[in-house]
C-alpha cells in the first residue's frame, strides 16, 4: 500500500525529507571520501580511490563505450526524478501561481542537478575506470566493511539509500 496511491498524499510530507537528506549526505561522503590534493585535477588524487590505494587506470574525459553511458542512464533517470519531495512541497504551497510553480520546479531540479554533479565528477575522478554506475558501490568496493571510519561512512550512507526508497 503505496503513499504514494492515496488520495490525499500530504502524509508524505513527513516522508519527503528522508530522500534530500539521504541525497545530501551521500554528496558529502563521496566529497569526504575524495582524496583531497591541491594541484590535482579538480584538486583531488586521481584514479586512487578512497586510500590511494587503487589502480584505476587513467582518467577519461569520454566514455569509452556506449554501454558503459546505458548502464548509467536509469540510475541518472532516478536521480533526475524530483518528485520524491516536489509533489509534497507542492501540497502545502501557499499561492500556487504559475511564477511560484515554475520557480519551485526550476530551483528544485538545479539543486538536485547540482548534486548529481558534484557526485558524478568527484566519483569519477576518485575511481576513474572503475567508477560503478552507482558511486555507492565502488565506494563500497574500495572500502570493506572493517576497514575503518570511511568504511563505516559508506555503509551508513548505503543504509540512508535504501531507507529513503
Amino acid at each position: 500500500w503505496p503513499l504514494s496511491s492515496q488520495e490525499d498524499i500530504s502524509s508524505l510530507k513527513r516522508f519527503c525529507p528522508l530522500g534530500c537528506a539521504a541525497a545530501v549526505f551521500i554528496t558529502c561522503v563521496v566529497l569526504i571520501c575524495s582524496r583531497w590534493r591541491f594541484g590535482e585535477v579538480l584538486g583531488v588524487e586521481v584514479c586512487g580511490g578512497p586510500f590511494g590505494n587503487l589502480d584505476a587506470g587513467g582518467l577519461h574525459f569520454w566514455p569509452t563505450s556506449f554501454m558503459s553511458v546505458a548502464a548509467s542512464l536509469p540510475l541518472l533517470a532516478f536521480a533526475l526524478n524530483s518528485s520524491w519531495a516536489y509533489i509534497p512541497i507542492l501540497c502545502t504551497l501557499h499561492n500556487k501561481t504559475e511564477r511560484r510553480v515554475t520557480g519551485l520546479i526550476a530551483s528544485s531540479n538545479a539543486l538536485i542537478f547540482a548534486n548529481y554533479i558534484l557526485i558524478s565528477v568527484y566519483g569519477h575522478v576518485m575511481f576513474c575506470e572503475h567508477t560503478a554506475p552507482n558511486i555507492l558501490d565502488s565506494l563500497g568496493a574500495a572500502a570493506p566493511p572493517g576497514s575503518g571510519p570511511i568504511a563505516t561512512l559508506i555503509m551508513v550512507a548505503r543504509g540512508a539509500l535504501a531507507l529513503q526508497l
